[in-house]
């Protein structure tokens, strides 16, 4: 009696088909999963860069600030914080710097530029409401500058993610449905 070892061209049709038809359920659920998994890292890179702006307040004593920057040299006050950012120390207190000469100090005051950041990838918009919208500042005290703001974080699709910045320098995760998140059309 002859045993065989194989399989037949119809079982691995049938497998392929099984396969095939797996993989078609399952693609929307990863794709909404990549989705708000890089959602998520975009708001938490936000969220650090806001700690080490308001711990570099508290550590040199004075006003820090992050604002939105095209070029890595110096704030600008058009488009949006996805464009990308710096974060500076600011002794002339007036949410300003410009790096002309690229030597890592604002041009006018001296301040120290601490951290620049490149932008998100396309499809992503960053927007800040109320003194949240160009430049975000911390006193020494670790209080922010200013009134609260929310910063909220859009994909093409129109999901969303936020922070909430208080008066005292706390920074949270927005809640859905409580805060509110407004993506730009």
């Amino acid at each position: 009696m002859r045993v065989n070892r194989g399989v037949t061209l119809i079982e691995l049709l049938v497998t392929i088909t099984i396969l095939a038809l797996l993989t078609i359920a399952a693609t929307p659920a990863l794709t909404q999963w990549s989705r708000s998994n890089h959602l998520t890292a975009g708001i938490n890179r936000f969220h650090r860069t806001l700690a080490l702006t308001r711990s570099q307040a508290i550590e040199h004593g004075g006003h820090a600030v992050v604002c939105k920057s095209t070029d890595g040299h110096g704030c600008t006050a058009t488009g949006g914080w996805e464009q990308g950012w710096l974060i500076f120390l600011d002794p002339a207190e007036d949410r300003q710097c410009q790096d002309g000469d690229s030597d890592g100090r604002c041009d006018l005051d001296g301040g120290l530029i601490i951290r620049i950041e490149q932008g998100f990838t396309s499809g992503i918009t960053l927007r800040g409401s109320g003194n949240t919208a160009t430049a975000i500042a911390f006193k020494g005290s670790g209080f922010s500058e200013g009134y609260p703001g929310t910063l909220t974080l859009c994909d093409a699709s129109g999901t969303a993610r936020g922070l909430v910045l208080s008066m005292q320098g706390r920074i949270r995760l927005a809640r859905p449905g409580e805060d509110n998140l407004h993506c730009p059309p």
